[in-house]
């Protein structure tokens, strides 16, 4: 009777650790972005609506997609050094991470503010406020952090 008891056990455990790797695995796969495909398909769909919010002219929209774009791409060469280099030191690496990213932001805002009027910067900045926190601007399936 005992060691039926330990195999339930056993087997729960397993059950749990074979859910656990499949909603992490698929929770990496969100954050991590996939593929470049899925990538650029993300992007795409964002600029889109990036478009449409700060009412982009036809000059303005190539000018500033490359812009965005770039600011992308180096995000990533960023995330991947990071990972490459197994996190790091922990909070250290993360603190590093972040200054990092605040400084691309303030370069990418410095770049789009020679394309953009001073209405659109601010449209811009709420758009990408919305976005960090979870509101309209977060691409479907990435869900809202609690």
């Amino acid at each position: 009777m005992r060691s039926k008891t330990q195999f339930l056990s056993f087997l729960f455990l397993i059950a749990i650790m074979v859910v656990g790797t499949a909603v992490s695995s698929s929770a990496q796969g969100r954050r991590g972005g996939g593929t470049p495909e899925e990538q650029k398909a993300a992007f795409d769909a964002n600029f889109g609506e990036l478009t449409t919010t700060l009412a982009l002219t036809e000059d303005q929209s190539p000018k500033v997609k490359a812009i965005l774009w770039t600011a992308q791409e180096k995000r990533q060469e960023l995330m991947a050094s990071l990972r490459g280099s197994g996190g790091g030191a922990g909070n250290l690496a993360r603190n590093g991470m972040r200054e990092k990213m605040a400084e691309m932001d303030k370069e990418t805002l410095a770049s789009l503010t020679e394309v953009l009027t001073a209405d659109q910067i601010k449209k811009y900045e709420t758009f990408q406020a919305s976005r960090q926190r979870g509101g309209q601007g977060r691409r479907p399936g990435q869900g809202n952090p609690q």
